[in-house]
């Protein structure tokens, strides 16, 4: 419902002042709440001091609104009849301007508690699920009990929601980013994984690609260009032009991935590995919970303070960076829970000391120089 300037709300505004309706006020008392010298209501009443309190209620309104809540209609108005209230008096009541910016406060206050995404049920768990429209929500109501009050811009906190996602999630390689699947690698050199529907490749989670047909045969990771290259010379000096890929690297650009095995595969193999997926991506709608899913549930509380403490820190950055901290010490709590603990083939095998497993690696089982 949109809040509008009434004639009942304007009479009940100018009874609170001056103790008469808009009809009986001088010219100079009209103009003041209405911006106009008519003893009727304007079609669009905009300006004035009743049109500037429209404005400032109906801002608040609207930032509820984006959060999926009903907007009481009585609540919204006792708030904008009190606050034309206050501005009016400032000129017309100097004397109780203190006592009409009270009310107008504890109107604004109760208008703000009276807003609720659930109907009240005591049998209920409340506040858990989480949307973009429940962050919203979350952060406005927050920010609304702030001394003084302040409104954030709908499009900032949802800005400030995906900057958190993107953080998290880029934060660690996470344990829950992993996934164990098949790949398929045709000759043409560009694998495609088993992901399950949404997922996308992003790295290695293991530095080796195992063949199915073959036991103890693999494909090993070359983070070295040089070393991939020397691989790739050496196998053309001794004819290997195709054959069992023993060596890989990919490079990204972008969102683009160029991927180099050698030898290059000869015919389509089937492999199993374990990779690592993209994300976390954006949320298609104010009520999609896919994005969030992606995240253990430990992680979605973590999410919402993130957001309040990146909107706080935004907006009054003197009195926020206590929040940002608390909500950062809360990321690395996550840590040992879910931190990586790096490529499988590292932590179950020994380290290249001396970086001269490329060429140990010649005598690979599935065949190749010796």
């Amino acid at each position: 419902m949109a809040l509008q300037l009434t004639t009942e709300n304007v009479d009940r505004i100018c009874f609170k002042v001056f103790m008469q309706g808009l009809g009986s006020l001088t010219v100079a008392q009209k103009y003041l709440v209405i911006g106009a010298t008519s003893p009727t209501l304007p079609t669009s009443a905009t300006i004035g001091e009743a049109g500037a309190a429209l404005a400032v209620v109906d801002r608040w309104a609207q930032a509820y609104g984006m959060t999926g809540t009903d907007r009481p209609p009585d609540a919204w108005e006792q708030w904008l009849v009190a606050e034309a209230a206050a501005r009016i008096a400032l000129t017309a009541r100097p004397e109780r301007y203190r006592d009409f910016a009270q009310h107008a406060q504890k109107a604004f206050r109760d208008a703000i508690d009276t807003i609720n995404t659930v109907t009240a049920d005591v049998s209920t768990v409340q506040g858990q699920a989480i949307t973009v429209q429940g962050i919203r929500y979350f952060v406005l109501n927050h920010m609304a009990r702030r001394k003084p009050p302040v409104l954030p811009l709908v499009q900032d906190i949802d800005s400030h929601i995906q900057w958190v996602l993107n953080y998290l999630w880029n934060r660690n390689l996470w344990d829950f980013r992993k996934r164990m699947v098949d790949v398929t690698l045709p000759t043409t050199g560009i694998p495609s994984f088993g992901l399950s529907n949404g997922e996308t490749f992003w790295a290695n989670g293991s530095r080796r690609w195992y063949y199915t047909d073959i036991p103890n045969a693999f494909i090993e990771e070359d983070s070295s260009a040089d070393d991939m290259a020397l691989v790739k010379s050496t196998d053309t000096a001794y004819g290997v032009a195709s054959g069992r890929p023993r060596y890989m690297r990919m490079q990204r650009s972008g969102t683009d991935q160029t991927w180099f095995f050698s030898p290059a595969p000869d015919m389509t193999y089937t492999l199993k590995a374990e990779v690592i997926v993209d994300g976390p991506g954006t949320p298609s709608s104010a009520n999609d919970t896919a994005v969030f899913s992606k995240f253990p549930e430990n992680f979605r509380p973590v999410i919402r303070d993130m957001v309040l403490a990146r909107v706080m820190l935004a907006y009054n950055p003197a009195t926020s960076e206590t929040f940002w901290s608390r909500a950062i010490d809360q990321v690395e709590q996550m840590l040992p829970l879910y931190e990586s603990k790096g490529h499988t083939t590292d932590t179950q095998s020994m380290r290249d000391v001396y970086n001269d497993a490329i060429f140990q690696a010649g005598t690979n089982s599935v065949g190749g120089r010796m």
